[in-house]
């Protein structure tokens, strides 16, 4: 594979990751939901692994609603994507 063979495999990833949090965004605050949205944009996505990388982009500041005040998981969540998120998610997708 070409280095941009793999550059474009993973603006692909990222595009299918963007798409998932739009879907949870919309969608109806379960893990179970969040887990399968980001597992369709990763197969290899385990439930733990989505917990992380949700708490992950949320730390970031990509997304927000994740944890309550006292740092606790919400469920349901309240996903919004930020504008840092989009600008994120648009040029990790275009790269």
């Amino acid at each position: 594979m070409t280095i941009q063979e793999s550059r474009a495999r993973e603006a692909e990833k990222w595009a299918r990751m963007y798409e998932a949090l739009k879907g949870i965004e919309a969608g109806d605050g379960t893990m179970k939901t969040a887990r399968a949205l980001m597992k369709k944009a990763d197969p290899k996505m385990t439930q733990s692994k989505a917990m992380i990388d949700l708490l992950a982009f949320e730390h970031l500041g990509y997304i927000e609603g994740v944890r309550d005040g006292e740092g606790k998981m919400m469920e349901p969540m309240a996903v919004r994507i930020t504008e840092k998120g989009h600008e994120y998610f648009k040029r990790r997708a275009a790269e």
